[in-house]
């Protein structure tokens, strides 16, 4: 939306108004900030989709360290099977949740370039079926054939969470905002018992599920709202209009905001969101290796095209080329109905 507003004329560049940049976590200041222009300031906290994993279960089954490769998870499923566990758990009937997987698989087949790969693809310099993005597609596919998801993946929608509570599945691929439910189920406002005796939570960045091992574990994210300003804001008017924008984004402010929203981790660098020590390592291993969403960038169709494909990948029905053949053509439908990527 912030690159359609700005290219369309709607935001006024901010880069000669704002000498406070340095307030801002860099990933925040840089996520709005286009071909060198700053376009809208970054507000409230730094998330994304993360790997959420149950310690309890790795102690459970012997296991005492981390796993950080494809091939980690591979050896832990049979070991998980035995105590009646799957590795992931995820909310797959929610077509929205199924792109997130492309994102991070992407940044590791387009070698740490997400962003740039998928610009040139979408300016029609590159294909949706050339190998980087059908290899981020296999990844899927390689979870799905190796049975690495929860006994009726599809299905799973708001019960998911409850699926990891339970300790039913070693992972969930979601985001570090469920650390505050966690903290709540483990100890009740009204004094009840533990609601999640079975989850100790932890995370991690996604797993290294190429074979280079120089490739860094990216991860998409989000880095709060965007607060920008209208492009035909009266010159008697913007004093005013940056002053307002000073103030929601300076950091009392924004301190306010990341408690009142259980934020992991702040927009602003001298804001501390959480002491929560899960939070914490969300801040230090996660937070500085974020990318923004994929389809922030990709048309809607494109979006809708990933979400039934990836879906037909699980559910069996369709591989990996296949998958890509067929948002490629979608996007060369929209090219011929005038599509133009910034447009």
């Amino acid at each position: 939306d912030l690159r359609r507003y700005a290219t369309a004329g709607k935001l006024a560049d901010l880069t000669d108004k704002v000498n406070y940049l340095d307030r801002f976590q860099p990933v925040s200041a840089e996520t709005y900030n286009l071909n060198g222009k700053q376009w809208a300031l970054p507000r409230g906290g730094i998330d994304g989709f993360t790997f959420l994993y149950n310690q309890a279960l790795l102690d459970k089954i012997g296991v005492k360290e981390e796993p950080a490769t494809y091939d980690d998870l591979l050896k832990l499923q049979p070991e998980l099977a035995k105590v009646g566990a799957s590795v992931f758990t995820h909310q797959g009937k929610n077509i929205y949740l199924w792109p997130v997987w492309q994102f991070w698989a992407f940044a590791q087949t387009s070698g740490n370039q997400p962003i740039e790969m998928t610009i040139k693809t979408l300016q029609g310099d590159m294909k949706w079926t050339d190998p980087m993005h059908v290899a981020a597609l296999e990844i899927l596919y390689n979870f799905t054939q190796d049975k690495m998801f929860i006994d009726n993946v599809l299905g799973l929608d708001a019960d998911t969470e409850a699926t990891f509570f339970q300790g039913k599945a070693l992972f969930w691929y979601f985001g570090p905002w469920e650390i505050a439910n966690w903290r709540k189920a483990k100890k009740p406002a009204d004094g009840s018992a533990d609601q999640a005796p079975d989850l100790e939570m932890s995370l991690m960045p996604p797993v290294l599920a190429v074979s280079d091992t120089t490739i860094k574990r990216q991860l998409p994210g989000g880095v709060g709202s965007a607060l920008g300003m209208y492009a035909k804001v009266p010159p008697e008017r913007q004093e005013l209009a940056l002053s307002v924008m000073d103030l929601m984004t300076s950091d009392e402010w924004v301190k306010w905001e990341n408690d009142t929203n259980s934020r992991p981790v702040s927009s602003n660098k001298n804001v501390v969101a959480s002491e929560d020590p899960v939070a914490l390592k969300y801040a230090k291993e996660c937070a500085p290796n974020q990318f923004t969403y994929l389809d922030w960038l990709w048309p809607p169709e494109i979006t809708k095209a990933f979400q039934q494909n990836q879906q037909a990948i699980v559910a069996g029905t369709m591989k990996p080329d296949e998958a890509a053949a067929s948002i490629q053509k979608t996007f060369d439908e929209i090219v011929q109905d005038g599509y133009v990527f910034g447009s």
